[in-house]
């Protein structure tokens, strides 16, 4: 499985507010602890303009396409201005966090139908309150209003 880590990082300062952009470098031309680079691994450093950085490691991945995909994606990229890798890695993400919430709220159904479930099991074990408790406290509390008006205990 291959997974993304981000790290935040406040720059030291020389770097302008509005500075923004993105830089790579391939794992071959990072300083390593050893002499073996993974050749496709790259580091991405996303410069925004509230100086924030993120580092994340990107993995090199094959796919294949139809090409009303790829000229799609293509397009897409062009109009702005960026990479078909950066555009496919933002669809992932969306795609992911899609599945994330759908997941989510289908533990939330779950969670729902059971409590449904035991409160007919409760029904059919113990009845039904005939008498709406609510309405009981409101007059119950009514008539301790008028007591303290009329001046009785």
């Amino acid at each position: 499985m291959t997974t993304r880590t981000h790290q935040s990082v406040r720059p030291a300062g020389g770097l302008q507010a509005m500075l923004a952009g993105r830089l790579w470098f391939h794992a071959a031309s990072l300083p390593s602890d050893s002499d073996e680079a993974e050749l496709d691994t790259y580091t991405c450093v996303d410069v925004y303009h509230h100086m924030e950085v993120v580092m994340s490691t990107l993995h090199r991945a094959q796919i294949l396409l139809e090409a009303e995909q790829h000229e799609a994606l293509a397009q897409i990229a062009e109009r702005e201005e960026r990479s078909i890798s950066d555009l496919v890695r933002e669809i992932v993400r969306r795609h992911l966090e899609e599945r994330e919430r759908e997941a989510q709220y289908l533990t939330a159904l779950q969670a729902v139908e059971g409590l449904t479930q035991m409160r007919e099991r409760l029904l059919e074990e113990h009845g039904t309150y005939e008498v709406a408790p609510l309405a009981e406290v409101r007059a119950e509390w009514d008539e301790d209003i008028e007591r303290v008006w009329r001046g009785e205990p």
